[in-house]
């Protein structure tokens, strides 16, 4: 507001074309996505609109429509409607691929959400995963690119990959709980989540110090940030709420699902 000088922010931003029957078009959301729409798409002008938004747990992490491969859904779910006329032709569907699933490996989809089965469906690509011209203007590595012939929520979907604890880190080491916590990070694969999660500080007699997490269920994805699906910290002190020892000790992390059991063992030194 240019008198008083109050700024305010929506998070939520539906973006709106007016489709023409007689027109083609190429349409974008500024950050990757794109739809294109053939002469004739609809019968009557239209107007075509896009909504974000964020998955809920239900459906973040599924079993696709008619498939035995776990799947985790993108942050970022993309709503397309028409109001005024059905999609008359096939359109042609984009999307950028997910930065907060940067460290999931597995084979890139384009999954379409069924509101009759309430299942996500994969979509048949038309072209493997690749940079479009989009993408290579603004580094925006796209998902894929599908056919659809109507419209609906569509996200990009990573296919799970075995069970692994990857990219195991501690910060900082050595530390000093009198300054700061130490913080526990890591990135969490399964093909069959939920995945049951024990973490423990062990001294180097070998004795349990302290348990972080005992039978926590935890999904496919990053953990120990406070923006990750959970914040992993110790605090430097006992299960008995007494200060832990100088010395080193050694974090324990053990994930057990249907399929198998890791461990990953990461090295700390404690100085207060």
């Amino acid at each position: 507001d240019p008198v008083s000088g109050i700024q305010s922010k929506s998070d939520v931003v539906e973006l709106v074309a007016r489709i023409l029957p007689e027109e083609t078009y190429t349409l974008t959301n500024g950050t990757g996505m794109q739809l294109s729409l053939a002469e004739g798409s609809v019968e009557i002008p239209s107007q075509l609109s896009l909504g974000e938004t964020t998955p809920p747990t239900t459906k973040k992490f599924v079993f696709a429509q008619g498939k035995d491969i776990s799947y985790t859904v993108s942050d970022q779910i993309y709503i397309l409607s028409f109001s005024g006329s059905p999609l008359m032709k096939e359109a042609v569907l984009t999307l950028p691929d997910d930065t907060t699933m940067i460290f999931n490996t597995g084979i890139r989809e384009i999954g379409r959400f069924n509101f009759t089965t309430l299942q996500w469906e994969l979509m048949e690509a038309i072209q493997a995963k690749h940079s479009t011209a989009y993408a290579l203007r603004n580094n925006v590595e796209s998902a894929g690119t599908v056919s659809i012939s109507s419209l609906g929520q569509f996200a990009v979907m990573a296919e799970n990959e075995p069970l692994g604890i990857k990219y195991a880190a501690v910060l900082p080491s050595p530390f000093s709980p009198e300054i700061a916590p130490l913080r526990l990070g890591y990135w969490l694969d399964s093909a069959y989540p939920p995945v049951k999660v024990d973490i423990q500080i062990i001294n180097m007699k070998g004795e349990l110090v302290r348990t972080l997490l005992e039978d926590d269920l935890q999904q496919p994805g990053r953990y120990g940030s406070a923006s990750s699906q959970k914040e992993l910290l110790w605090d430097g002190k006992t299960d008995r709420g007494t200060w832990a020892r100088n010395g080193r000790y050694i974090i324990q992390i053990k994930a057990k699902d249907q399929s198998a059991e890791v461990v990953k063992l990461l090295s700390v030194v404690l100085i207060k």
